[in-house]
């Protein structure tokens, strides 16, 4: 490759940093620099210290955490090369297309550079996009992670154009404008990097976190996008109470203006598709379902789904939970934080079930079928025409209102969840599917498996007659004639919208 003279220059710092202050560094550090002319490309640089390892094998991820497709990020780099720290270029083996392996030659240090041109998006994010006055990278998409150091303490310097804005939710290293750290791969790739001309941004606080709202690309579309923040502002509100509290102290919501596509999840932020014209209707439910991922999947996760294999995709049967039931707590959140009526909140059900109950394949393929083989698919939502976000929900409803009704109204599915949490964010280890199943029993307070089992691993219709019943609701969602006490306060408390007063 040819360097520029500023690039070797760099370079050559790297280098003498690295062989003269080899204990202070972290055993991971990334550099990343945006160029524009004669072509996009965002110029990236590793460096690590070998511990004596005759090779350093480095992968680009072959799928982006959320987006259960494979991408295969390794077919947008090029010119990769590798120094030690004597300035010597190392010999480089790629045995696939994702993989290069450095030959370190006793050297103490490495620096690998390579650059990655602009990337389609996945199915709901920009993977990397570079535009003249916006830079928008999603880690898997642009770095790269060396075998034996994903757990390394990580540093990220953004070389960013003057007058930018530099936007991540990974901690600022003091006194450093533009170098972040963290601790692993998994939380590095996990922090979108935006670099921006121009943003639009507000903040407010909830439950003692700060939460910040950052329009970004086309800003000349917006049209009084202030009129967001309370909206936002219920919404964190209202989840927080079910859950429990804020997931973290700090959290961003992206919004892409005009940026198409939908929403990706992360742990301390999500970025979001925001259209000039958006309903309240229609933009608060998708707010609330990536808002509720940073409890649900970011946290609480399958066992397989951190921390992450990049290389080869880990089925699970728990999608229709992680996606799923995240739908069914948004349209839940969306009630609770008064930003719709109680009219409206049932339509949603009705018009739910009713497209559930006129899909034959329903009939065909269960929730964990949907949820496994997602991967054969190129969509991310299911398998064979069942949607596990679609089932999901409803057995979320199911979930909810026999809790409710075997309780007498002491316990919810947001009572599980708050267990999920306990038991199974990290540090612990993620659940499997028996471990839904008893953290359902335990919160009924009863065994429920046959029950539960048949929501998600069978294919038998699901009891929505009944569930509803607990409710004093027909499937119409209409109240039933003579409804006893107990289901009159199952609905209430279901249906209720009085979250912002008090918490459950």
């Amino acid at each position: 490759m040819k360097l520029l003279p500023a690039s070797v220059a760099l370079l050559m710092a790297a280098l003498l940093l690295l062989s003269h202050t080899a204990l202070a560094l972290p055993q991971v550090e990334y550099t990343v620099r945006p160029v524009f002319q004669p072509a996009p490309l965002l110029h990236v640089t590793l460096q690590t210290h070998t511990a004596g390892e005759p090779r350093i094998t480095l992968h680009m991820p072959v799928w982006c955490p959320g987006d259960y497709s494979l991408q295969y990020f390794g077919r947008y780099v090029r010119n990769f090369t590798a120094f030690g720290s004597t300035g010597t270029q190392l010999p480089v083996i790629q045995p696939n297309a994702g993989t290069w392996q450095v030959v370190t030659n006793g050297a103490a240090a490495i620096v690998v550079r390579y650059e990655v041109t602009p990337e389609p998006p996945g199915n709901f994010s920009q993977n990397l996009q570079i535009l003249p006055g916006m830079v928008f990278v999603n880690g898997p998409g642009a770095l790269m992670w060396a075998e034996g150091l994903q757990s390394a303490q990580m540093l990220l310097h953004v070389d960013a154009p003057a007058g930018w804005h530099t936007v991540t939710t990974l901690q600022r290293q003091q006194g450093e404008k533009n170098t972040f750290t963290t601790c692993g791969y998994d939380a590095l790739a996990d922090a979108p990097l935006l670099l921006a001309q121009h943003t639009l941004e507000y903040a407010f606080t909830a439950d003692g976190a700060r939460y910040d709202l950052i329009f970004f690309h086309h800003l000349n579309s917006l049209r009084s996008p202030a009129r967001w923040v309370p909206l936002f502002r219920r919404l964190v509100l209202a989840e927080n109470t079910l859950m429990g509290g804020p997931a973290s102290q700090r959290y961003h919501f992206l919004l892409d203006a005009g940026g198409g596509l939908g929403g990706l999840e992360h742990a301390d932020s999500a970025r979001l598709a925001y259209w000039q014209g958006m309903s309240v209707p229609d933009y608060a439910p998708f707010v609330a379902h990536e808002l509720f991922h940073s409890w649900n999947v970011k946290r609480i996760r399958p066992a397989v789904l951190g921390p992450f294999h990049y290389q080869h995709p880990r089925p699970t049967r728990c999608l229709w939970f992680a996606e799923g039931i995240t739908e069914y707590f948004a349209r839940v959140a969306v009630r609770r934080a008064g930003l719709e009526n109680s009219a409206a909140f049932r339509a949603h059900w009705r018009t739910k079930i009713k497209a559930w109950l006129a899909n034959p394949a329903r009939l065909r393929v269960s929730a964990d079928e949907a949820s496994l083989h997602v991967w054969q698919t190129a969509h991310s939502s299911g398998y064979q025409g069942v949607s596990y976000y679609d089932k999901g929900e409803l057995i979320g409803l199911c979930l909810d209102l026999t809790l409710r009704h075997s309780t007498s109204g002491r316990a919810t599915l947001a009572t599980m969840m708050r267990l999920l949490k306990k038991l199974y964010s990290p540090p612990h280890a993620g659940y499997h599917l028996q471990d839904l199943c008893d953290a359902f029993n335990q919160t009924a307070g009863k065994n429920l498996t046959a029950l539960f089992y048949r929501l998600c691993d069978t294919t038998d219709e699901l009891p929505l007659k009944q569930c509803l019943r607990y409710a004093g609701l027909d499937r119409r969602l209409q109240p039933l004639p003579s409804a006893t006490p107990l289901q009159q306060a199952v609905l209430k408390s279901w249906e209720r919208s009085d979250v912002l007063t008090g918490r459950e």
